[in-house]
């Protein structure tokens, strides 16, 4: 797992479906390959103009080779948190139409539940949850 804080940069790009950040940022690391972005989700969590505590929610966004947060759903005012996995295998990405979450839909929880995640699923992005969790 891995821990991001950051303040979203956001690139160029055609409105962005609210609702449905897991093929949003599926989408973002397909379509600027020259970036080597990976697709990450878990949850996010972001303060809301005019709400007094931050939203946490299950989310996708996009991860730089460097481990920057590249979210392309959210709004970019404040500033925002994730904790996930970075998916290293774009073809383990959520489909650019109807794609859901990885980490929510039965199929692939099952059997990761059941059997752990497969080696080479995770790209080494952001950083590890270790250095922030004390004992």
């Amino acid at each position: 797992m891995t821990v991001e804080h950051a303040r979203p940069r956001r690139q160029p790009r055609a409105q962005d479906r609210s609702g449905f950040c897991f093929t949003n940022a599926a989408q973002l690391a397909n379509d600027h390959p020259d970036l080597q972005l990976t697709y990450a989700e878990g949850y996010g969590a972001a303060q809301i103009i005019g709400v007094t505590r931050a939203v946490h929610t299950p989310h996708g966004w996009a991860v730089t080779p460097e481990g920057q947060a590249l979210d392309p759903t959210w709004p970019h005012e404040g500033s925002s948190a994730y904790l996930g996995l970075p998916f290293a295998d774009p073809s383990r990405w959520p489909h650019q139409l109807f794609g859901r979450s990885l980490l929510q839909e039965p199929p692939f929880l099952h059997d990761v539940l059941r059997w752990g995640l497969p080696d080479g699923l995770l790209a080494d992005r952001g950083r590890p949850i270790h250095g922030y969790v004390s004992p």
